[in-house]
């Protein structure tokens, strides 16, 4: 046990000197495109989405086909802060909630769950004012590397580079819409005024679209697809009346889409809405109404 501490708190050294100046340069681990795995930069940002979840990109180790990660206490700092800190360790001025040692870790990915991306907890106190332009380095501690003959060596981690980065955006409200098929689907959210923003007007109005699919075309078989439309904390975000119309826009032809929206407010869920669409192409399946 001793040595295991000592080698955890070298890590943590580590990281501190080197994950700083780049947010995790040295991290081999990285984020990849479900769809044809090419790689995230590190430290790339990340937008967080709902508690105990992962819509982000699969973990991946390049050059290995790795399964089953497990991962530790990660280390954080925000902005430019050259000091990184365990995250139950990190206390800025005015935080009034310790973070717990396994606030970010890793989920497995909805709609693949055999493959593994970043989730966060829920917050508490107010916690969730500090998570953004966090530069997060989750350590990853052991994982399962596939061998030719299809067998799982185990494999320790924690070594200086055995890490995933990524830096946080943590919008003020966040619309995601998420499926499981190859087919497209599209969101629009109605702001108050009456302006949509779209895959047509992704500029038309204050929230942002942030379309990240996964979905390629129907001969791939891309298990699964998300797009979002958010606001971040600085946005003259307007009060009123929203609309989120999910549109199937593109049919495969192999049977019904599980689909799921979510509204985001502050990080917790105020609307939760979840379908099957088997329409034809540019159908409009349902229009979900809030308010903020």
């Amino acid at each position: 046990m001793a040595s295991r501490m000592i080698t955890f708190a070298l890590f943590c050294a580590a990281l501190a000197l080197t994950a700083s100046a780049q947010c995790g340069k040295t991290c081999r681990f990285r984020f990849c495109r479900l769809s044809d795995m090419s790689l995230r930069g590190k430290g790339a940002r990340t937008f967080l989405r709902a508690p105990f979840t992962s819509l982000s990109g699969v973990i991946c180790l390049p050059g290995s086909n790795v399964t089953d990660l497990r991962s530790g206490q990660a280390m954080v700092a925000q902005g430019k802060d050259p000091n990184m800190v365990p995250i139950s360790q990190f206390s800025p001025a005015g935080l009034d909630t310790s973070f717990p040692k396994r606030f970010f870790r890793l989920f497995p990915l909805q709609f693949v769950p055999e493959e593994q991306g970043m989730g966060r907890l829920r917050t508490r106190g107010n916690q969730q004012e500090f998570l953004d332009d966090l530069c997060v380095v989750l350590p990853i501690t052991s994982y399962g590397e596939f061998e030719k003959d299809e067998s799982i060596t185990r494999v320790s981690g924690g070594g200086r580079k055995d890490c995933v980065s990524f830096r946080t955006r943590n919008p003020m409200v966040l619309i995601e819409l998420s499926w499981d098929s190859a087919d497209d689907f599209d969101l629009e959210v109605t702001e108050p005024n009456g302006t949509v923003v779209s895959r047509d007007a992704p500029d038309a109005g204050v929230g942002e679209l942030n379309n990240d699919n996964n979905v390629g075309a129907c001969n791939i078989m891309i298990p699964a697809g998300k797009e979002a439309v958010l606001y971040r904390q600085e946005d003259e975000l307007m009060s009123g009346d929203y609309t989120a119309t999910i549109k199937h826009f593109n049919n495969c032809g192999d049977g019904r889409t599980r689909y799921r929206l979510r509204v985001i407010v502050d990080g917790e869920v105020v609307v939760f809405r979840t379908g099957l669409s088997n329409a034809p192409k540019d159908t409009v399946v349902t229009r979900v109404n809030f308010s903020l």
